[in-house]
């Protein structure tokens, strides 16, 4: 019978020489992932999540009641910017906690830089082996998302400007 408090056994093998990397998952908690991935993981999602507050925006009769969706929809972006940023700041083979320096202002956009300039440790770290090279959708998504975010700037600033200027 085997004992259910023994440690589960692991493969380190493929750990240990400095070739050695994985396809990173997007749904993951663990693991490392580098900066193209990163942008591509982090930005899109707030994409997505500004084209539905704009339709709720447009559909909800009332101010209150879209907020009330619009903060439900932001706690599970928020929980996922918080496991890309633990990822990446394994991925410098600093520690996961570090991301709750996200939550202090100002310091957050000194993390974020940080997050996007610093490279990665080469070769496996303690978490783990290296993320493998990015695929061809993951880069797209790293250049189109902060195009996205940039056009949909440009577009509230042109559509919602003049409407304050009355005021």
């Amino acid at each position: 019978m085997e004992n259910p408090y023994n440690a589960p056994a692991a493969d380190f093998a493929q750990s240990i020489d400095g070739a050695a990397t994985y396809v990173p998952a997007f749904a993951s908690l663990h693991g490392r992932i580098g900066r193209a991935r990163y942008l591509a993981y982090t930005i899109l999602p707030w994409v997505l999540l500004m084209i539905a507050s704009a339709i709720l925006g447009i559909f909800a009769r009332r101010v209150a009641v879209a907020n009330v969706l619009f903060w439900l929809l932001y706690i599970p972006v928020l929980g996922l910017l918080f496991v890309m940023s633990i990822r990446r700041l394994n991925d410098m083979n600093l520690s996961g906690w570090l991301s709750l320096l996200g939550l202090v202002p100002f310091i957050n956009l000194l993390l974020w830089v940080g997050l996007m300039a610093a490279p990665g440790t080469d070769g496996p770290n303690r978490h783990g082996p290296a993320p493998g090279s990015n695929t061809t959708a993951v880069l797209i998504a790293a250049w189109a998302g902060p195009i996205l975010v940039v056009l949909s700037f440009g577009y509230i600033l042109f559509k919602f400007l003049p409407l304050y200027q009355k005021f």
